[in-house]
């Protein structure tokens, strides 16, 4: 079954914020992505999987630094998992910072190939900053997980 994520980025949780609107808008331009790309675009949302991007996301933002999951320790219950992990200075939740996340990923042979993968039928993507000093951040880590069931 389908989900939809909510509205409004959630409030600061330990010195993080969960931008829930702006992986809403990054959901939806996954979808577009791939129905341009003549890719079944109807992927169903994984809330389990959310959590892990959620967590996997915090912890480059801990560390400052973007690096890749491990895949295996995640891939009970499904036939494939892939992830694509990315880091961006740019805090606003305009198209131009969505566009850049997704054409990011795009231009690079290995995660294009994740991205563009016609089995993937599950998916999660989280994208996280954390406050630093004065309480701005260097920018939001993201992480996008991409499964088939």
């Amino acid at each position: 079954m389908e989900q939809k994520l909510a509205d409004e980025a959630s409030a600061p949780t330990n010195g993080f914020y969960n931008c829930g609107a702006y992986d809403k808008k990054i959901f939806d331009a996954i979808y577009k992505y791939r129905k341009q790309k003549g890719l079944a675009s109807i992927m169903c949302w994984d809330w389990d999987l959310y959590e892990i991007c959620k967590t996997h996301s915090k912890k480059m933002a801990n560390k400052k630094q973007i690096f890749n999951i491990n895949v295996k320790k995640i891939s009970d219950g499904y036939e494939f998992v892939a992830q694509n992990v990315a880091f961006s200075k740019i805090m606003t939740m305009d198209d131009a910072a969505v566009d850049e996340i997704v054409n990011l990923w795009a231009s690079n042979s290995r995660t294009r190939k994740n991205l563009e993968n016609p089995d993937v039928n599950w998916f999660a993507v989280s994208s996280v900053n954390k406050s630093g000093a004065n309480n701005v951040s260097d920018g939001c880590y993201y992480t996008l997980i991409l499964a088939k069931k």
